[in-house]
């Protein structure tokens, strides 16, 4: 406005001077309105100061009214924030109010439990006392129990002694001809040396097998085989029980010189056990598996082999009447030979009989001597008829006879080789001859002259492995084929290496007579030993003890040395410490010596009143360390309960800082949700809350470089990197602090 009054002023002078240039003379009247004009120029001007002024102080007005209410509104949150500042107080106090109550009830509670744990120890030691006077009580019943066990065996011993002759005798019997019969258990583990791991001379799917010697005849030693039958689960006893049933009505049904004889068994205490004549050739697999034993298999004792092989089974099939017998796993395995290089089949566990009444169409009945319905015996020996119809016939028998066989000429236990040729039986019975020549073992030392017994052989077994069940020969016949490979004569170098077996066996025996002479002297050194000299008075005595060591005490020096031992134990503590170092045994008399008497050997050489005092004084050591045993319980005890007690603390103490947290947290969002009403959340993940500062659009910032390498802004969710420029697309804030770490 100024600048236009001086516009209009100034416009005014300069069209005065033109007036004035123009009239020379003055008007007044002009004058006179140029300057009234003036005049209300400058109210004009006048007037817009005073509006502006105004203007200016309702703006000073109103902003003092705003500060005015902006310091009304912060004394009332400065009040509110006090009152709820009280609030909490008060809200603490009362809290720590109740946390001292609960500190003062666990610990009444902590009092009252430990009152009720020290009651219950209490009660335990004396149940405690009360079972070990009960153990003291059993154990002196077990002991006199124990003595008159020792006794009760060490008789049964001697009658056993004594009974052992005659079931030598019994056993040679059924060796020659008599029926085998029970045999008690404790003369054959005595014979087998208690089952030690020395005697064990071979190992099945059904048990151990033993050598067994009997030296209790002036003769020479009996030496026969003991098979112990086990079974893995329990489950597994009815079929092991069955299998025993099987093979002993086998052996005793049938009577053949290749066929094992059974001379007894044993069925005590759960344990089944057969009895079987010993030859130590050992079996054909083992033979077959050693380079130096296949060198003196030769082709003709092989021939022997496979007929008496033959032999056996023809007699099993066609020997009963009422059916056959079929061996079910025939294998290498399964045979073994006698001195002269004969074969004997063993393990008629799997046999089956076949009488009469035999279901589904079929003239005669089968009965499993094992039980179970699969098909069974050993891979790669069962024929894949039997295998896929479950069905065991003679043709069966025959495809294992016919694999046994080309085992016998191949010189190897199932090998590849093996498997090939039974893969293709037809091309091996068409051209036996330039297979056994190429296949056939050449490790026996005399094959010269005899290799078309290997050809005999490899034909029969080609003839007894055929795929096709009917076109496999008999076993009558393959019987007649392996008698008549085995027909050759012998040679002067077949001559002398049976009598080169027949000087090793010589030997053997000799050394079975160096056996028994050997046991024949301890037992001399045992009666010899009868008498001892005692380490006291070293007078030869017979009865008295000794400790593991030998060292002999006659009775009468036991018993003042048990009584001297009992006076010294009241004298100090230190006698009675090391006496209870050896468990309240007396110790050996020899000063050198750390064994100690066992109590058997002690009662029998005591008399009675004083073994009762030395039964005391180890009642006493047993009380003494049941005593120390339960303090170590008790102590052990009450560290649990204090480690308990411990953990139970950390983990109150763990759940009331979480409380605290937790009430922290609330009070927080109660604040915040105070201070920022307007506050939003994440519509997603519902993390918040989020505060817009005054800016809604929060695109206008969002990914710019904060500098100095401080990264940069981010408007999203942290949450879940949900993002939305507009304010709106953000939902209310629930009031719940939702800040987790992005998911």
């Amino acid at each position: 406005m100024e600048k236009k009054l001086r516009d209009m002023t100034q416009g005014l002078q300069q069209e005065e001077e033109a007036q004035g240039r123009r009239c020379l003379i003055s008007c007044p009247w002009f004058e006179q309105q140029r300057q009234a004009e003036q005049r209300r120029q400058q109210q004009e001007a006048q007037a817009e100061q005073q509006r502006r002024a105004e203007q200016r102080r309702q703006q000073q007005e109103a902003q003092a009214e705003q500060q005015r209410q902006a310091e009304q509104r912060r004394q009332q949150q400065e009040a509110q924030a006090e009152q709820q500042r009280r609030a909490e107080q008060r809200r603490q106090q009362q809290e720590a109010q109740a946390e001292q109550q609960w500190q003062a009830e666990q610990r009444r509670q902590q009092q009252e439990a430990q009152a009720e744990q020290q009651r219950q120890a209490e009660q335990r030691r004396q149940q405690q006392e009360a079972q070990a006077q009960q153990q003291r009580e059993e154990e002196q019943r077990r002991q006199q129990q124990e003595a008159q066990a020792q006794q009760q065996r060490e008789e049964e011993q001697r009658r056993r002694q004594r009974a052992q002759p005659e079931v030598s005798r019994k056993l040679l019997d059924c060796l020659h001809g008599e029926k085998p019969g029970l045999v008690p258990l404790a003369y054959v583990a005595s014979c087998a040396g208690n089952w030690s791991s020395e005697r064990l001379i071979g190992e099945g799917a059904y048990g151990k097998v033993y050598r067994a010697v009997d030296i209790s005849s002036d003769s020479v030693p009996f030496v026969f085989a003991v098979k112990v039958l086990s079974f893995e689960r329990e489950e597994d006893r009815g079929a092991l029980h069955r299998a025993t049933e099987a093979e002993i009505k086998t052996l005793t049904r049938f009577s053949h010189p290749n066929l094992i004889r059974l001379l007894g068994f044993c069925m005590e205490e759960g344990t089944h056990a057969l009895i079987y004549e010993y030859e130590p050739v050992g079996s054909l697999a083992d033979i077959l598996c050693q380079d130096g034993r296949a060198q003196r298999l030769t082709w003709l004792q092989r021939a022997n082999v496979s007929a008496g092989l033959a032999k056996a089974l023809n007699y099993l099939h066609k020997h009963d009447t009422s059916g056959p017998c079929y061996h079910r796993d025939v294998k290498p395995a399964n045979i073994v030979l006698t001195a002269a290089m004969s074969p004997k089949l063993i393990d008629c566990g799997l046999s089956r009989f076949l009488p009469e009444d035999q279901p589904q169409g079929q003239s005669r009945k089968t009965l499993l001597g094992t039980g179970g319905l699969g098909a069974l015996g050993t891979p790669g020996y069962m024929c894949s008829a039997y295998i896929r119809t479950n069905k065991f016939r003679e043709a069966s028998e025959v495809y294992s006879f016919g694999v046994t066989v080309l085992e016998i000429v191949i010189g190897q236990i199932q090998s590849e080789a093996i498997s090939e040729l039974l893969e293709d039986p037809e091309t091996l019975l068409a051209d036996y001859v330039s297979i056994s020549k190429k296949c056939r073992d050449h490790r026996p030392v005399f094959e010269d002259g005899y290799v078309h017994i290997a050809d005999l052989l490899t034909k029969l077994a080609a003839s007894s492995v055929s795929h096709i069940v009917s076109k496999r020969i008999s076993m009558t016949a393959a019987m007649r084929c392996a008698m008549e490979a085995a027909s050759q004569a012998p040679t002067a170098n077949e001559i002398q290496a049976m009598r080169d077996e027949v000087e090793r066996l010589a030997d053997e025996i000799k050394e079975l007579r160096a056996l028994s002479e050997e046991a024949e002297g301890r037992r001399l050194a045992a009666q010899q030993a009868a008498q001892r000299r005692c380490l006291v008075c070293y007078e030869e005595q017979v009865e008295g003890m000794a400790c593991a060591m030998g060292h002999f005490m006659c009775k009468e020096c036991a018993a003042g040395q048990t009584r001297g031992l009992l006076e010294r134990l009241q004298l100090g503590e230190s006698l009675l410490e090391e006496h209870r170092s050896h468990g309240g045994h007396m110790k050996c008399v020899d000063p050198a010596c750390r064994e100690t008497y066992d109590d058997s050997s002690v009662a029998r050489a005591l008399p009675s009143e004083i073994f009762a005092l030395y039964r005391a004084s180890q009642d006493t050591v047993i009380e003494h360390r049941m005593w120390m045993d339960l303090q170590a319980q008790f102590q052990e005890q009450v560290t649990h309960m204090q480690r308990q007690f411990e953990l139970q603390e950390r983990r109150r103490s763990s759940q009331a800082s979480a409380e605290v947290a937790a009430r922290e947290e609330t009070a927080t969002a109660e604040f915040l949700r105070r201070q920022y009403p307007n506050a939003r959340m994440c519509p997603r993940c519902r993390h918040g809350p989020v505060i817009n500062e005054n800016c809604y659009d929060l695109q206008a910032h969002h990914g710019e470089e904060r500098g100095a390498g401080r990264g940069r802004i981010s408007n999203a969710c942290p949450g879940c990197d949900f993002f939305s420029r507009e304010w709106s697309d953000w939902a209310p804030w629930d009031g719940v602090m939702h800040t987790g770490p992005r998911g």
